[in-house]
């Protein structure tokens, strides 16, 4: 205010800690008069970050031109710059601290260059591989972020140097843009719209609904410079606030998006269009009859549909705990003691078609064809156990993969296991009992549950092997080696962490009938490093309802059955507190007595008290092992409604009764001419957390539906005692997750 008074003509712009002052060309004000004006208040003006009036200055670390119009990068910022990136060329291992600081300087310099922003997700990525690792560790720079570092390097190397001059007027038209997994994408300007059908395949390589909300506003940017728009502000309105984000940072987390605000950026500085995206509700301006399917209030309507009708009264299945129903509360969904036996359930059929047609610009690829669904069947049987080959174990040569590194590599010095009788007689010395026996052992284990105890073989091995230990000097394992291991991973390896490695020494021991003794003084150590060795990885967070919300709103769950699989297994696992080991698959090919089946699908009835619910089987869980487990979900009502997800994914994708013990429970069928794909934990997890990162939300590992659950029905008033029974775990709730 100072300035303003003692100096009308003088304009002040201040940023932090910066002051920009402007005056018209013919005042003879000078920066002593600032600083002399100033004086009173004793501010401390930097001694060398400044510059007195001229049409060239220097301002936040770049050389702008007010004459020319243009922002330049200083030639000393550019090779310094350029000799950061080059570091990211091979893929030598860089530290968390060389990202960080490539990521600031480059980012800095995308600030003035729009044109390279979109080069700069793949570091921002692979910056976030160190959230699942210590901060000290060093990581090898994928190919990827080599070819994003060519780029920049490349560009570097010239004189960098970009235009402000302002577009000289504005595009007269509105235009509006959308997408639809079950559609395609749309355009309107003004009275006049534009459309373009998804092909099959769309949806591979990583592409989802975010990618195709960038197509349509690339199109759009397109259609309106074929209507002559050039030098001028353009206004489009998008319903996607993930995609508005993205185009407003230059860059965008998925590869398949990324791509196309590479070439939408590019094109737009071409034609030289300040783009300006802004939110708008989903309603307007599409009519919605153009868009029956694949919305929110399509789903709702059919949820409304479902209360009509109500689901005929059976011989009650089951009990079920339903907390607070009539006070709003989520009703609770429950267990009971394990039960034998099961009925198959049968769904009607529902049949879609579309008419596909190719789009028109080279950015958009093939897409999703919606066809007509037919009753065919997943081909194949639940295979046996297979043969395990035992094999003498070497510590040199090729490494077995992980889950097979506690059956094949025996922890023993002599050459054969063997079978023994107290007195040291040999009783089995072809082997054939040592066979059987080795076979029961390895069925004992989960395939998971080798590899993550072949990752403490594996390191065993290599410490034995870097400290000259020969093998026959390693077996048994003596606590003095146990500790000497302890202490040679302390540095680096958590408490927990190693105590899992020294159980899975202690199993493969056991697996090959071999002695094993930890000791009291592991013990201490373990404690001891529990106290000072690196601290332990923050609590998995919660699946929370809004992020599910979040899902919903971006997957196509009305028409795409793979969607509607992955849907209706999030809910039925987040309200029931399963594992997703126990919903979904491992592989493309399920076991019967391992996974949940249709066949172990109870059936939807109603309670006495009048409550919807439905019932499965777990013929397998972690804890009750072979016996199983029943499960129940209730009918909650609304968009996060298991039942009326589990109805609708089998209305999509239907099975064969006389099939029903190898299809499982949530495959879906991709297309009409295809059979019935399991669901992967693999392929839902993906599926999941690309929808939660095209929504602008963090991914989610398969424990956190799990630990959702539990934390719902904590919020909900059920007492801690029911949710372990239900949920068959040990509760360890925060209370400081957000309400």
């Amino acid at each position: 205010m100072l300035i303003i008074n003692t100096m009308p003509a003088l304009r002040v712009i201040k940023w932090v800690d910066d002051f920009v002052f402007i005056k018209p060309p013919d005042s003879a004000i000078t920066l002593k008069d600032i600083h002399q004006a100033t004086e009173v208040l004793g501010f401390p003006w930097h001694p060398v970050k400044q510059s007195d009036f001229d049409s060239k200055v220097t301002y936040l670390g770049f050389i702008w031109d007010l004459h020319a119009m243009t922002v330049k990068l200083p030639d000393s910022k550019r090779e310094a710059f350029s000799l950061r990136a080059s570091a990211f060329l091979s893929s030598s291992p860089r530290s968390l601290k060389e990202v960080r600081e490539t990521c600031g300087a480059l980012q800095h310099v995308a600030s003035m260059a729009r044109d390279l922003a979109p080069f700069l997700a793949e570091f921002f990525t692979f910056m976030k591989a160190w959230e699942s690792k210590e901060p000290y560790h060093r990581l090898h720079v994928p190919a990827q972020v080599q070819d994003e570092a060519k780029v920049w390097v490349r560009a570097l190397r010239h004189e960098m140097v970009r235009s402000i001059a302002m577009p000289s007027k504005e595009f007269p038209h509105v235009l509006y843009v959308d997408a639809s997994t079950t559609w395609g994408v749309g355009v309107t300007c003004d009275d006049r719209w534009a459309a373009w059908m998804l092909l099959s395949g769309w949806d591979a390589d990583g592409r989802g609904i975010g990618w195709a909300e960038a197509a349509a506003l690339e199109l759009c940017v397109r259609q309106a410079v074929a209507m002559s728009a050039s030098d001028c502000v353009l206004r489009i309105f998008s319903d996607n606030k993930g995609v508005i984000g993205a185009f407003r940072e230059g860059r965008s987390r998925g590869r398949s998006a990324n791509s196309i605000m590479r070439s939408l950026i590019a094109f737009a500085m071409q034609h030289h269009l300040d783009v300006r995206v802004t939110y708008v509700a989903t309603d307007p301006p599409f009519d919605p009859s153009f868009m029956p399917h694949g919305d929110i209030k399509w789903y709702q309507k059919q949820l409304r549909e479902e209360d009509k009708a109500r689901y005929p009264r059976t011989r009650r299945q089951g009990a079920a705990s339903l907390a607070g129903n009539k006070s709003g509360r989520h009703p609770t969904p429950t267990h009971r003691a394990p039960r034998r036996g099961s009925s198959s359930s049968s769904s009607s059929s529902s049949s879609s078609s579309s008419h596909p047609a190719a789009l028109q610009q080279s950015s958009i690829s093939k897409s999703l064809s919606a066809s007509a669904l037919t009753s065919l069947a997943l081909v194949g049987r639940p295979q046996p156990l297979k043969t395990i080959k035992t094999s003498k174990p070497s510590s040199i040569g090729k490494k077995p993969l992980a889950r097979d590194r506690i059956m094949s590599m025996a922890p023993i010095s002599g050459d054969n296991p063997g079978l023994k009788t107290t007195s040291g007689f040999d009783f089995d010395p072809q082997g054939c009992h040592w066979h059987a026996v080795h076979q029961i052992l390895a069925s004992s284990l989960e395939a998971s549950t080798r590899a993550n105890y072949g990752a403490g073989i594996d390191h065993f091995v290599d410490f034995c092997n870097e400290s000259g230990i020969a093998h026959q000097h390693r077996y048994p394992v003596s606590q003095s080696l146990l500790l000497a291991f302890v202490a040679h991973l302390s540095d680096n390896v958590r408490a927990s962490t190693l105590s899992n490695y020294i159980t899975g020494i202690a199993t493969w021991h056991r697996t090959w009938n071999q002695p094993f003794e930890r000791g009291e003084a592991v013990g201490l150590a373990l404690r001891a490093l529990s106290k000072s060795g690196p601290p332990k990885l923050p609590p998995r967070p919660p699946v929370t309802p809004e992020e599910l919300m979040a899902v919903f709103r971006v997957l196509d769950v009305a028409g795409n059955a793979h969607h509607a699989a992955v849907w209706a297994c999030a809910l039925v696992s987040w309200w029931s507190m399963c594992r997703l080991g126990e919903t979904t698959t491992a592989n493309l090919s399920p076991q019967a007595d391992r996974n949940v089946m249709r066949s172990h699908f109870r059936g939807f009835s109603t309670d006495d008290s009048g409550h919807r619910m439905a019932a499965f089987w777990l013929p397998w869980t972690k804890t009750t092992k072979v016996q199983g487990l029943d499960k129940f979900v209730a009918d909650c009502g609304g968009a996060l409604n298991p039942v009326f997800a589990l109805r609708h994914h089998f209305r999509l994708s239907p099975h064969v009764p006389e099939l029903a013990g190898i299809t499982s429970l949530f495959a879906f069928r991709e297309r009409a001419d295809k059979p019935l794909l399991p669901l992967t934990k693999k392929s839902f997890l993906e599926t999941f957390n690309s929808a939660l990162s095209a929504a602008g939300r963090g991914s989610h590992v398969g424990h956190s539906f799990r630990i959702g659950g539990a934390t719902i029905h904590w919020r909900a008033g059920v007492p801690l005692d029911t949710i372990k029974l239900m949920g068959v775990l040990e509760v360890r709730l925060r209370t400081s997750v957000p309400p």
